[in-house]
């Protein structure tokens, strides 16, 4: 069901535009005239962690448009083993693809840090289970920091194409920087860190392992016929079992259009 509060459309015309969807969820969306060919980027929700009386944390929810484009979410870390969540990756089958897997979180050897949002030509960074977090690369965010009791949120991704990787977070801790000018991770809420917008993996409590980050994939000069219906799905964030504590950051997907336009830099911004 395609909800108007959901997403943003703006653009100066039907022949030049974009439209952005940020809210979990699944969504039609029409085609309009005259556009004929569009640009996608999609990105996969973060991974959370696991809490008292919960054995794991959720994997993020894999976006995607159509059966063009999937990014997949992060990893939910495994309580039972201790591990971390893995990195999201994802799939294209269209041509002119590109962009970078999440990274992972860190490890119950210490508080696991959560991995950063995949970025456009690089992966997220890689959590951690003690001191400061990772880099993203490529326009990817960073993962947060951990001083052995809480681990950091890892940074998400923005959407208007590739900008600056994010930093690592500190071991303060504080959250992983986001990416191409994505939002930074959280450094403590609850039982756990929250990712930053967009895909960013939760970070830990207690000697808990962290979430992965979820994936980025996009792709260009993407076929479409005016009028047509396409299915948009947004993947949510990981849940840690309770509403507010271990939660990786939810997707997204955002379509643009027009002349000149293409991902990753290319008047990639709102026009």
């Amino acid at each position: 069901m395609f909800a108007a509060p959901n997403f943003f459309l703006s653009g100066a015309s039907d022949s030049v535009g974009q439209i952005a969807f940020t809210t979990a969820g699944t969504y039609s969306w029409t085609v309009p005239f005259p556009v004929t060919s569009v640009s996608v980027v999609c990105v996969g929700g973060g991974g959370g962690i696991p809490v008292p009386s919960v054995s794991n944390g959720q994997d993020g929810g894999s976006s995607s448009f159509g059966s063009v484009v999937t990014a997949g979410g992060g990893g939910g870390a495994n309580e039972s083993s201790g591990a971390a969540g893995a990195g999201g990756t994802g799939t294209t089958i269209s041509g002119n693809i590109g962009g970078g897997n999440g990274g992972a979180g860190g490890s119950s050897s210490g508080s696991g840090s959560g991995g950063g949002a995949g970025g456009y030509s690089g992966n997220g960074g890689a959590g951690v289970t003690t001191g400061a977090g990772n880099s993203g690369a490529g326009g990817a965010g960073g993962s947060g920091g951990s001083n052995g009791n809480t681990g950091a949120g890892g940074g998400g991704v923005g959407l208007l194409g590739e900008g600056s990787s994010g930093a690592g977070g500190t071991s303060s801790p504080t959250g992983g920087g986001g990416g191409s000018s994505g939002s930074a991770g959280g450094s403590n809420s609850g039982n756990g860190a929250l990712g930053g917008a967009y895909g960013g993996g939760a970070g830990s409590t207690n000697g808990r392992a962290g979430g992965g980050g979820g994936g980025l994939r996009y792709a260009n000069s993407v076929s479409v016929t005016p009028g047509n219906v396409i299915s948009v799905v947004v993947g949510a964030g990981g849940s840690g079992g309770t509403s507010n504590a271990g939660t990786g950051a939810s997707g997204a997907v955002r379509i643009i259009w027009g002349e000149n336009r293409s991902f990753p830099s290319t008047n990639t911004g709102d026009l």
